[in-house]
């Protein structure tokens, strides 16, 4: 149910490495320096959390780019919302969607 695995960015980057899309957000993560804490119950997905593609910095800065111009946050949780993220819009809390 994550909306950015279905990102058409991230689609074609993944059939251009031939990987999941889990794989180029997570190495889009890890190669911009950011630390990833991947979780998953699907034993296959977990597998591909020792996988990298190697993007380029061009890759790298258009994917940039889908937060830049659609700011969002996709998870329900409400940690990090006030530390000042620069391009971080709140989305309804849960109870809120209720």
């Amino acid at each position: 149910g994550a909306p950015l695995l279905e990102e058409p960015k991230v689609k074609a980057l993944a059939e251009k490495y031939t990987v999941s899309p889990n794989v180029i957000l997570t190495s889009y993560h890890i190669l911009s320096g950011r630390i990833v804490v991947a979780r998953s119950s699907n034993k296959d997905r977990v597998k591909d959390f020792i996988n990298l593609a190697e993007l380029t910095k061009e890759e790298i800065e258009e994917l940039d780019q889908i937060g830049i111009e659609n700011p969002q946050r996709f998870i329900n949780e409400d940690w990090g919302i006030g530390l000042g993220f620069e391009h971080w819009k709140t989305t309804p809390s849960w109870e809120e969607k209720k």
